[in-house]
């Protein structure tokens, strides 16, 4: 066994200030990704077209790659302030403005139509 000191986690934020509804709207239509539906949401970068660590942007739903990628989640904040981002490999959420990992109630619509959507669940 190993002691909690030796442990390191996470700790969501539970106060983010910029997780209101001006800056978190509905998801699009929720198709399957294997589906080209229109109006689906793509897992493909906007700017580069990689898929393979995707990012959402909780204010517009434009999909855009990881720091590990090519950055383009960050470039769309820089660009349009759109503060608040959804990992789509862990459901994570990450606001750039506090530079943290965040969490709160409001999230949970839009996680759980990305759940649905990745595991295909009802």
């Amino acid at each position: 066994a190993f002691a909690a000191e030796d442990a390191f986690g996470v700790v969501p934020k539970e106060d983010c200030p910029h997780l209101t509804t001006d800056n978190i709207s509905a998801p699009p239509l929720m198709g399957r990704r294997e589906e080209e539906e229109e109006g689906a949401l793509s897992l493909a970068c906007a700017e580069c077209g990689d898929d393979s660590e995707s990012w959402f942007c909780l204010s517009c739903w434009a999909s855009n790659c990881s720091r590990y990628k090519q950055g383009h989640s960050l470039s769309h904040f820089e660009n349009v302030k759109h503060p608040i981002a959804v990992s789509y490999s862990d459901l994570s959420v990450w606001c750039y403005e506090c530079e943290s990992y965040i969490k709160g109630d409001l999230l949970q619509p839009c996680l759980t139509a990305l759940y649905k959507l990745k595991f295909g669940t009802k």
